[in-house]
């Protein structure tokens, strides 16, 4: 039984970091904004966004993410972590 206590206590210490996609959405909803909205502010083809933070159907490009961060005055990172700072 004491084999089980070290596995606990390291799964205990992980923490999930979110993936930027889901703090920029958090982000938006926090502010009332939609993906169009977005959209309209970025310059970015709406089912693009939708694709991107809804589906994450692939990865964000450093203009993409650029566009995003400057819409909503985030300093969201590619590397999935994220921190918003204002």
């Amino acid at each position: 039984m004491s084999l089980l206590w070290p596995k606990l206590e390291i799964m205990a210490e992980e923490k999930v970091i979110p993936d930027a996609r889901e703090l920029i959405m958090q982000k938006m909803d926090d502010e009332g904004r939609s993906i169009q909205w977005l959209s309209e502010k970025t310059g970015i083809n709406y089912n693009t966004l939708h694709s991107l933070l809804r589906r994450k159907l692939f990865s964000m490009s450093k203009e993409n993410i650029g566009k995003i961060n400057e819409a909503l005055d985030t300093k969201f990172k590619l590397n999935g972590t994220a921190k918003n700072v204002l």
